[in-house]
């Protein structure tokens, strides 16, 4: 097996080296062209030079992104062998093994399928892509699944750091992901059948299978989720156990801070915690109305005698001069109603 996958990383070297050796040789005919005169013909091989150095970046990238992906899948297997079997020493009450780094982790499937995503977006930016609806609709399908996978791997690494609400949350968004996936995959499947092309059948039957295979992380997903939330049952079961065997033998029972976060999974909702739990608040509170002229001014203003400031400024109103003084004539009669 090492000796395979030393010759095929020899093999895609050298493809990834005639790949450049063309896309050198287009670059100097371009120049070769800029330094004539304008004309008809020069612009015509201008935009064919051009056209094929696409081609060509497009071809490189695409046998990098099939590198990675082989990469990625014999990553994968090796660690779903190991993630399945610290699985089963949880769910025994073991304590997790020690994990090995050197076949690869999960976080290092994370970083390859971002690199990936990466890749398959600069594809998708080449000239002349986006006017070529198969080829668009094949990047498209392709970001839509490296999303997928990253979101299932990334929600992995939370697991394993022991952050299972996050995680649980990632899965359900990964599980959402793979529609749009299985949409875009049976879209190219139906982009290359329609093309035509020499291969086009084989080509769509890849694209059938890859729409199978996210039908399957679909059911990973749900698998993930459900696998989160055994384990937290079976932990919390094993911890009441525990309690009563040392009530029982008349030690202190465990103290609720010394749970592990997979036993405290509800503990920290707004009323989804224990009975004699703290709750989290709303924030910000709610906010009630407010009278626009307080009560109290109302009740005060029953009990006060207010100055006439009228008088005292030497301002005589009508009235005054009529010979009858009005004493709530003031400009802050309001207050006295």
């Amino acid at each position: 097996a090492d000796e395979l996958e030393k010759v095929e990383a020899e093999l895609f070297g050298s493809i990834f080296d005639d790949f450049g050796d063309a896309e050198r040789a287009v670059d100097k005919e371009v120049s070769k062209l800029k330094g004539m005169a304008a004309g008809e013909r020069v612009e015509q091989s201008l935009t064919a030079a051009s056209t094929l150095k696409a081609f060509l970046a497009w071809r490189r990238m695409q046998h990098m992104l099939h590198r990675n992906l082989r990469l990625a899948h014999g990553l994968e297997v090796r660690w779903e062998t190991e993630a399945r079997a610290q699985t089963e020493r949880l769910i025994a009450g073991k304590a997790a093994a020690q994990e090995d780094e050197s076949s690869g982790t999960v976080e290092d499937l994370v970083h390859m399928y971002q690199i990936m995503q990466t890749l398959s977006r600069d594809m998708e930016e080449l000239p002349t892509v986006k006017d070529h609806d198969e080829l668009l609709n094949r990047s498209q399908a392709t970001q839509a699944i490296l999303r997928c996978y990253r979101c299932f791997y990334l929600a992995e690494s939370y697991l394993k750091l022991g952050k299972a609400r996050d995680a649980h949350r990632l899965f359900d968004h990964a599980q959402n992901l793979t529609g749009d996936a299985i949409e875009a995959g049976r879209a190219a499947a139906d982009a290359v059948r329609d093309a035509g092309e020499e291969g086009a059948e084989a080509s769509s039957k890849i694209w059938e299978s890859t729409v199978t295979g996210m039908v399957r992380m679909e059911q990973k997903c749900v698998g993930a989720k459900a696998r989160i939330l055994a384990i937290a049952f079976l932990n919390k079961q094993r911890e009441q156990q525990l309690q009563e065997d040392s009530d029982g033998a008349g030690a202190l029972p465990t103290m609720p801070g010394e749970r592990d976060l997979l036993e405290r999974l509800d503990d920290f909702d707004d009323g989804g915690g224990e009975e004699t739990g703290w709750q989290l608040q709303s924030v910000p509170p709610k906010l009630r109305a407010l009278p626009g002229k307080p009560i109290f001014l109302d009740i005060a203003g029953q009990f006060l005698d207010f100055p006439n400031l009228d008088e005292k400024a030497g301002v005589v109103s009508d009235s005054q001069k009529a010979g009858g003084a009005d004493p709530g004539s003031g400009w802050l009669s309001w207050l006295t109603g």
